[in-house]
């Protein structure tokens, strides 16, 4: 596009970092770009707007995750995906990089589904969570993972327990 440059940019910090588009103006990355970090474990591949994260993207960890989805201001924040190397994965909202908002967490190592709503990266406030394994699902409000005030505890025994949680039942 005009006033931009697409270019690979060499310099003190950037070395071999970053390829793609540059505003002629600012000397920023601008538009779509790739930036391998210097220590190699953590790449960013999306759009840029004055130099930052923005837009749609994808941050990767190597060894451990990778999210795509909404960037804004360098910032992972927006819906999105994040998919983990041990197949566990988490769908919705972000904000400064953590899960915060609604969304859906699939661990397939506890093998464990929650749905519901997340705060800095805990289950806070109402969802369902549902234990694979044991068989059983909880269904109600959630501080800081834990199931705690009105709630429903299902096992599988049949016996449905509907109240008060003062605290988790595990």
């Amino acid at each position: 596009p005009e006033g931009f440059l697409i270019a690979r940019i060499a310099g003190k910090d950037l070395q071999d970092c970053y390829s793609g588009a540059v505003s002629v103006a600012t000397g920023k990355r601008q538009g779509q770009g790739k930036y391998v970090y210097p220590n190699r474990a953590f790449s960013y591949e999306g759009g840029y707007a004055d130099g930052k994260k923005t837009g749609e993207g994808r941050f990767t960890i190597a060894g451990h995750s990778y999210y795509e989805g909404s960037f804004e201001n360098d910032e992972i924040e927006g819906v999105g995906r994040q998919v983990y190397d041990n197949g566990s994965l988490y769908e919705g909202d972000f904000h400064l990089g953590e899960k915060h908002g609604r969304g859906t967490f699939t661990d397939t190592v506890k093998r464990e589904r929650y749905s519901g709503e997340f705060r800095g990266n805990a289950r806070h406030g109402r969802g369902l969570l549902v234990l694979e394994d044991a068989g059983i699902s909880d269904e109600g409000e959630f501080r800081a993972n834990k199931i705690c005030g009105q709630g429903r505890l299902e096992p599988p025994s049949g016996v449905v327990y509907e109240g008060v949680f003062a605290e988790d039942p595990d």
